[in-house]
């Protein structure tokens, strides 16, 4: 097997592989580590106070009682409900029900109050396209395309004082697929 002839390094890499045997005889000489370990650095998060998390795990708990009541809503209308909770890149969608050859894809919001306005007014243009997205992604996984079938987008807006049952508003067909504008009316 023939030798390569190995080719000259360039003058800067050279002139750093000198700079760093200096460093590491002098390093040497002051008897401290040539390449010292690298520590993980820690991830600094601003200390969040105690109320903020019991003020989190509070919504988080009422979205789940929300979805709970949900389904329990759907099911007495006579929806099935095909899988809750699937999680995307995207984000979550909510629920997914169906009655008869519908299959609805139900975004449900939960508020203790209406005074900030309805739980529905949250779901925007870019929360609908989120949702548009999911549903067809669901749609390739599952390998449902059928004619049979028709598609829609619900919302359940809940409104649930604490102590009190809660008030459900079912909007049956919210927006479209195109996510362009919503067809809830006040």
């Amino acid at each position: 097997m023939a030798k390569r002839n190995k080719l000259p390094q360039p003058w800067w890499k050279r002139s750093w592989e000198m700079l760093w045997t200096a460093w590491g005889d002098l390093l040497r000489e002051w008897n401290l580590p040539v390449r010292p370990e690298r520590r993980p650095q820690k991830r600094r998060s601003k200390p969040r106070p105690p109320e903020a998390e019991k003020e989190e795990h509070e919504k988080d708990r009422l979205g789940r009682l929300g979805e709970d009541e949900a389904a329990r809503f759907l099911k007495s209308q006579g929806y099935r409900i095909l899988e809750r909770n699937i999680q995307f890149r995207l984000g979550e969608l909510d629920m997914i029900a169906q009655k008869g050859n519908v299959i609805a894809f139900v975004e449900v919001k939960t508020r203790r109050t209406g005074n900030a306005g309805q739980p529905f007014e949250v779901v925007n243009p870019a929360k609908m396209r989120r949702i548009v997205s999911m549903a067809e992604a669901w749609l390739r996984y599952k390998k449902l395309g059928d004619d049979h079938l028709v598609f829609r987008f619900d919302i359940i807006s809940i409104v649930w004082p604490e102590g009190e049952p809660p008030e459900i508003q079912h909007f049956e067909n919210a927006f479209d697929a195109n996510a362009k504008y919503r067809r809830i009316t006040r």
